[in-house]
C-alpha cells in the first residue's frame, strides 16, 4: 500500500508559499449535542445538512488520489454522524491516520488512532462522569488523547488547577486556545501563561492553537511560551491543511467562512485562498495592531478568525 504524507511541511509563515496539503478536517455535520457559547460552529448551524455516505466516498477517494494521509473528523459533534464508525473504519483501512475532534460525551463504537476533547466541559459536573469514564475507555484502547482548553479572563486560578489536573490523569496531549473574541489583555496573557506553567508541572507539554498577539505577553512569558509551548502569533491556514463542509465545499480552516468548490488538485484551492486571506491579514482585528511595529512581520493581531464571524 503507498505510504500516505501525513509529515506537515515548515512553512514561512510571513509568505505562505507552501502548499502541500497533508490533513484535512473533515466536518460531516455542524450540529452537535452541546451549545458551547464559544463555538466557532454556530455560524454555520442550519446551513448544510449531515454528510452522506455518497458524499464522503467521493471526498475521500479525492483526499487518497491527493496524497493525503490524516482526515481529522470535526464538528459541531462528529459522534452524532450517523456514518462516523464506517468513516472512521475505511480510512483506517486505507493507511490514513484519523483523529476525531469530540466533546466525548457519545462513546464512538470503532475507534480512531487519537481524539482531541474540548477539556472545559469537565468543569460542568452534569457532563464530567460521562466524558471522563469515555477517556479512560479510549485510553485502555490505545486512543491517543488530547485535551484542548480554551481559556479567558474569567478563568480562575482554581480551575487552572482542576483543568491541569484532569490534563494531568487523562491526556496525552495538551492545546490551549484563548476564547474568540477577546481583547488585548495583560490578564489573558498571564492566564495563557500560568496554565502552561502548570502543564509544566505535569512533566506535560502544552501547545497553542491558535495564533495569538505578542503584547499580551511579557517578554519573560514570551521566551518560556516560544520555548516550550509552540506558541505563535501569525498563523498559515490553506497551505498544509483544509476543511471540508458536509457538502464537501472548502475553507481554508474549521474558523474561516469562506467556502469554495473542491478542486480535483487540492492545491489550487490552497492558492485560491491567497487574495482573500491576504486581504483578512492586512485588517487587524485591534485598532492598536495599526501602529505597532510587529503587525504583518512576526504578528498578526491574532486569529483570521476574529474577523469572519460575520
Amino acid at each position: 500500500m503507498k505510504k500516505l504524507t501525513t509529515k506537515r511541511p515548515k512553512v514561512d509563515f510571513t509568505t505562505c508559499k507552501v502548499f502541500q496539503v497533508v490533513s484535512a478536517h473533515v466536518v460531516p455535520t455542524y450540529g452537535c449535542n452541546l451549545a458551547c457559547s464559544y463555538c466557532y460552529a454556530s455560524k454555520f448551524k442550519g446551513i448544510f445538512s449531515q454528510m452522506s455516505w455518497a458524499k464522503f466516498t467521493t471526498l475521500l477517494d479525492k483526499l487518497i488520489t491527493n496524497n493525503i494521509g490524516r482526515i481529522i473528523f470535526a464538528g459541531g459533534e462528529p459522534t452524532t454522524w450517523k456514518f462516523l464508525p464506517q468513516a472512521i473504519e475505511i480510512a483506517k483501512s486505507l493507511g490514513m491516520e484519523v483523529v476525531v475532534l469530540t466533546n466525548a460525551i457519545l462513546r464512538m463504537t470503532k475507534l480512531p488512532h487519537a481524539i482531541t476533547v474540548n477539556g472545559n466541559n469537565l468543569a460542568d459536573a452534569k457532563l464530567r462522569e460521562k466524558i471522563l469514564a469515555n477517556l479512560k475507555y479510549y485510553r485502555e484502547r490505545g486512543v491517543r488523547i488530547g485535551l484542548r482548553f480554551n481559556l479567558n479572563t474569567q478563568t480562575t486560578p482554581a480551575l487552572l488547577k482542576q483543568y491541569a489536573a484532569y490534563a494531568r490523569d487523562y491526556a496525552d496531549e495538551v492545546s490551549i486556545s484563548p476564547i474568540v473574541p477577546y481583547t488585548l489583555s495583560k490578564k489573558l496573557g498571564k492566564i495563557l501563561y500560568d496554565f502552561a506553567k502548570l502543564i509544566e508541572k505535569n512533566k506535560q507539554k502544552a501547545t497553542f492553537s491558535r495564533a495569538i498577539p505578542l503584547c499580551i505577553f511579557t517578554p519573560a512569558q514570551l521566551r518560556y511560551l516560544r520555548e516550550k509551548c509552540g506558541f505563535y502569533s501569525i498563523c498559515s491556514p490553506a497551505t498544509t491543511s483544509l476543511t471540508f463542509n458536509p457538502d464537501t465545499t472548502v475553507l481554508p480552516c474549521v474558523d474561516l467562512k469562506i467556502p469554495k468548490k473542491a478542486k480535483q488538485d487540492l492545491r489550487e484551492n490552497c492558492k485560491e485562498y491567497v487574495a482573500p486571506l491576504t486581504k483578512l491579514k492586512n485588517k487587524p482585528a485591534f485598532a492598536a495592531c495599526k501602529k505597532c511595529k510587529h503587525f504583518r512581520v512576526d504578528c498578526q493581531g491574532g486569529c483570521l478568525s476574529m474577523k469572519c464571524h460575520a
